[in-house]
């Protein structure tokens, strides 16, 4: 079973990833989890390993950066290498927040429902 971690203080948006990638994905084996916060997301990422996490940029609290920093430097995180898409209507200024860029693609909002069919295949 692969899992993935959908992050977004948006519920609407959640739902919406949710159905999409059950939609694009159909006969995989997937075990989808949300979070609306990113302290949340830290916990689960704790507790699971994901295949694929992805998370909108600017929430509340903890910026999808501030997160990213977290997921690779927390002792207790599964989810060091996994890669990441990060979901932004500010992509260069998310990309400037994150130094090391390795697993982790960025993906314009309102997204291109293509662009990420072809990241979510590639990556699961």
């Amino acid at each position: 079973m692969k899992k993935v971690l959908i992050i977004d203080d948006e519920e609407e948006v959640l739902f919406l990833l949710k159905d999409f990638i059950q939609l694009n994905l159909k006969g995989m084996d997937l075990q989808l989890d949300t979070c609306q916060q990113s302290m949340d997301a830290l916990l689960k990422i704790t507790e699971t390993k994901y295949n694929l996490i992805i998370t909108d940029h600017k929430m509340p609290k903890m910026l999808g950066s501030e997160f990213l920093y977290n997921l690779r430097n927390l002792s207790s995180s599964r989810n060091k290498q996994t890669p990441t898409i990060i979901l932004s209507g500010y992509v260069p200024e998310a990309k400037n927040l994150i130094e090391d860029r390795s697993s982790i693609y960025f993906l314009d909002k309102p997204f291109n429902p293509e662009q990420l069919k072809d990241h979510l295949k590639k990556l699961i």
